[in-house]
């Protein structure tokens, strides 16, 4: 039999978009369902999306049992404990149904798409380079290296890939490291550097994009996708209030991801109101080494559920109840994600298991959203400098023609209109915050 970390550390992991490159999948997905391909998705079977891949990972840093801890059964690094997510088989499936999910939602791996080819553009006696800083399950890096085989990828995260290095495409490797303690070995060195969901486990985020703006090379960009830490209702989106003794009818879904984020910053000191702050109004003032003229923010609202009709066709409103499927599946794992970090600040297995069950009632039912913030721009080339010109590059591949765009996708040109759609967004926020659990006096259910 084997022990708990053993099993932690089995390498597999199932990887819903792995067989794919973001064209493929959106292009498959495309014609199953509007009829064309050889069968119709079943947007009700949650196991419709499961392409297992068996996979391991080897690599120098690996050279210990000591780079993963286990807590109630679950797996966490080592590095950090301001980063409180799990590192193993479930968290992995989790989080590549939301690379999925975000990858449609985008309608790629990456928003300007336009940008990232001119400036990944081949260039003789120039290595192109990527570098995907957080990389979680390795799918993203792995995906760009084989969209961009000319092109160098680098993934770097907190703790081991699972993936074998005989499996990884030539142009592709991962490292172990911690943001927190500063990448200067990584300096100037990458054309496409790009962050996601990683705010959680920092400590001093402005410090951290400095530190992530300074990887890249001038003209270079630099791509931040991270969440807003709240869900929503409908679209247009409003907010959804939690769950409390005053508001019997909030969610549980908001309420325990609201303790998640309160225990993060208070306990462990992860940093996400700066984050918010920032990522809201753009890389137009906070990044002094970025070209404001490149800058741009962008809303991603994927849906939890099949619930959402948005779309002026059949292909685009196929495309959100997929999209919702695959949130559904991956916010239905939340409750067991989280519960250790709950437990820890002090709230009962009772009632985090109680608050489980009320969060995979409301993922069946309820009109829940979830949203990612998409800020995105360019180094400059030198102090109050432009960013150098890019070529021109138009892609051969005819992917825009094949892609269906998706709906819930809005781009602000200008902090004026990052701000304005903040504000219309945030209504409804401004509510008492729920007891601590060390106060809690509330009757639950």
């Amino acid at each position: 039999m084997k022990s708990d970390q053993q099993k932690a550390r089995t390498p597999y992991v199932d990887q819903a978009a792995f067989n794919y490159t973001p064209s493929q999948v959106t292009t498959s997905y495309a014609g199953s369902i509007s009829g064309t391909g050889s069968h119709t998705m079943n947007l009700e079977d949650d196991n419709q999306s499961k392409a297992s891949v068996y996979t391991s990972y080897t690599a120098a840093t690996d050279t210990s049992e000591g780079l993963i801890r286990m807590e109630r059964g679950r797996a966490f690094n080592v590095l950090s404990e301001t980063y409180s997510l799990p590192t193993d088989t479930d968290e992995w499936n989790r989080l590549d149904k939301q690379h999925m999910a975000i990858t449609l939602g985008l309608g790629g791996l990456y928003p300007a798409p336009d940008v990232v080819h001119a400036v990944l553009a081949p260039q003789d006696g120039v290595t192109k380079r990527i570098v995907d800083l957080g990389c979680g399950t390795g799918v993203w890096a792995i995906e760009m290296a084989r969209e961009f085989p000319h092109c160098e990828v680098v993934g770097i995260d907190l703790a081991r890939v699972p993936l074998p290095e005989a499996d990884l495409p030539t142009n592709c490797r991962f490292e172990v490291d911690d943001i927190n303690l500063g990448i200067p070995h990584l300096k100037e060195q990458f054309d496409v550097v790009f962050c996601r969901a990683v705010a959680l486990g920092l400590k001093d985020f402005r410090k951290s994009l400095e530190d992530v703006c300074a990887c890249a090379k001038p003209g270079g960009i630099i791509i931040w996708i991270d969440a807003d830490y709240s869900f929503y209702s409908k679209w247009p989106m409003t907010y959804r209030p939690f769950f409390s003794s005053s508001n019997p009818d909030g969610s549980c879904l908001q309420r325990c991801l609201y303790e998640v984020r309160r225990v993060s910053e208070s306990l462990l000191g992860s940093d996400l109101k700066t984050m918010e702050a920032i990522m809201e109004d753009g890389f137009w003032n906070h990044a002094i080494m970025l070209d404001p003229a490149t800058c741009k923010v962008a809303s991603l609202y994927l849906p939890v559920g099949t619930w959402c009709d948005a779309g002026d066709s059949l292909v685009q409103r196929e495309l959100v109840r997929y999209v919702g499927m695959l949130m559904r599946q991956q916010m239905s794992e939340i409750p067991r994600t989280t519960q250790p970090l709950l437990l820890k600040a002090g709230w009962s297995k009772e009632l985090t298991d109680r608050w489980g069950a009320e969060i995979l009632e409301e993922c069946k039912k309820d009109d829940l959203g979830f949203r990612f913030r998409v800020v995105w721009g360019r180094r400059r080339e030198g102090p109050e400098m432009s960013a150098p010109a890019l070529p021109s590059v138009v892609s051969s591949s005819g992917d825009e023609i094949l892609r269906p765009k998706y709906p819930l996708y809005e781009e602000y040109d200008s902090e004026e209109q990052a701000r304005a759609a903040a504000t219309i967004r945030n209504r409804g926020k401004d509510i008492p915050a729920p007891p601590l659990v060390s106060e809690a006096t509330e009757t639950y259910f």
